[in-house]
């Protein structure tokens, strides 16, 4: 499989199909490993990217100090304590990555 047939299978949502002629067992399942991880490592940067996009991009100013959850582009939980709201969202969505951050204050400044 060359990077290109790989790209599309990733972009198709569908799991590499790799052969591996003349190796080993072991090596080729340790590279069946390797891909099988980093496949999920890449859709979790896809999935939390966005919803760190949503949360620039949302007006989040009723949580000014709060801690907040955000899965699935909308905010799911929120409160002062972070313990709880991680909680409350992975109960909401126990099969699902949330973003958990903290609003700044007005007078914190981002750079």
């Amino acid at each position: 499989m060359n990077k290109k047939e790989f790209d599309s299978s990733l972009q198709s949502s569908q799991t590499p199909k790799l052969t591996f002629s003349n190796s080993s067992p072991i090596l080729a399942e340790i590279s069946r490993i390797l891909i099988n991880k980093f496949i999920n490592l890449h859709y979790l940067a896809i999935i939390m990217n966005n919803n760190y996009n949503f949360y620039m991009e949302t007006d989040v100013s009723a949580y000014i100090g709060k801690w907040i959850a955000i899965c699935d582009n909308k905010i799911v939980s929120s409160g002062k304590d972070v313990k709880k709201v991680f909680k409350e969202a992975k109960e909401k969505y126990p099969k699902k990555r949330s973003l958990v951050t903290r609003v700044p204050d007005k007078e914190t400044m981002i750079f």
